[in-house]
């Protein structure tokens, strides 16, 4: 009497020989991958791989690449980092802030890229691209409250004088003549105009186009 092993009986036999199987693996992969490759792609369905077509791609063409100094409308799109230039006040500044008593304000006057601060019923203009060309006045004696930088009316005036600094006070409203001689900014040192303020307290100082 033989013993057969269990392990033995259960060997399977495949239905067809290895080099058979393998030839028709190939031809099945080969067929999977026409399929595939008659497919139309993702970027060809959205558009980005026909000429002229619509869509959402991006990265496929040379236009996706402006170069930096480019001046197409690519270029003039494409969002550039800036260097932030910190300048500090002037020294001369620094120390009258230890005087201050009731109010300081500051503020810019882009039309003429300066800057301006108030100490009390003291003003000071300086260029704010380099904290260079202080220029102050000092002739009030009350708080000043609001600031304007206005055009004056043409034909008015001497024609240097080609800004009006406008300083409002609890007391009165001051109009200083504002010239330039090359770069420096000068504040006449006379009040060109003044009028009583009747106690009204003002919280916006504007100029209009036509000078008022």
């Amino acid at each position: 009497m033989s013993l057969v092993s269990p392990y033995q009986q259960s060997d399977s036999v495949s239905p067809h020989p290895p080099a058979e199987a393998l030839e028709l693996s190939a031809r099945h992969l080969d067929r999977m991958m026409g399929v595939d490759s008659g497919a139309a792609s993702l970027a060809e369905k959205l558009g980005g791989g026909v000429v002229g077509g619509g869509g959402g791609v991006s990265g496929l063409q040379d236009r996706d690449y402006p170069a930096v100094g480019g001046n197409g409308p690519e270029s003039l799109a494409l969002r550039q980092g800036a260097k932030v230039t910190r300048v500090p006040l002037p020294a001369e500044l620094v120390e009258h802030f230890g005087h201050m008593q009731c109010n300081c304000s500051m503020g810019l006057f882009t039309a003429v890229e300066r800057a301006w601060l108030t100490i009390d019923s003291d003003i000071y203009v300086w260029r704010y691209e380099d904290g260079g060309d202080l220029a102050y006045f000092d002739g009030l004696a009350d708080t000043i409250l609001n600031v304007a930088l206005v055009t004056p009316k043409p034909g008015i005036l001497q024609p240097h004088i080609v800004h009006l600094l406008a300083l409002s006070t609890p007391v009165e409203i001051v109009l200083l003549g504002v010239s330039f001689s090359g770069e420096e900014m000068q504040l006449v040192p006379e009040p060109l105009f003044t009028l009583p303020a009747d106690q009204l307290h003002t919280s916006c100082l504007v100029g209009g186009a036509g000078g008022r």
